[in-house]
């Protein structure tokens, strides 16, 4: 199964936060969308990191992937997002199973 990482998880992992462990484990062969790579590069930034694409690019060392993330991927995730979530979003061959892999939320 592929992991898929937010950022939060991205960033618990950068700064050794608890539970970067588990996070560390499902790294390789990992996807992060590209809305969510964009928000550890601002949130290395924001925390005085003078080169934040160099740092987050070390994940990609690491085996991780950016997917990107289209306007069609966050209509479904937003049909999925449902409480009557169209039976699609749950099958593991629906247009969903794109983007809900086995998701890793960190700690925060």
């Amino acid at each position: 199964m592929t992991a898929v990482l937010d950022a939060s998880a991205v960033v618990t992992l950068l700064y050794r936060e608890p539970g970067h462990e588990a996070v560390a484990e499902l790294v390789d062969g990992a996807l992060i969308s590209s809305v969510n790579w964009s928000e550890v590069t601002q949130k290395l930034a924001q925390r005085g990191v003078s080169d934040p694409a160099g740092v987050a690019a070390g994940l990609l060392a690491l085996g991780a992937d950016v997917l990107s993330f289209h306007r069609s991927d966050a209509e479904t995730a937003a049909a999925c997002g449902r409480p009557a979530a169209p039976a699609a979003c749950h099958s593991a061959t629906g247009p969903a199973s794109r983007l809900r892999r086995r998701h890793l939320v960190g700690t925060r």
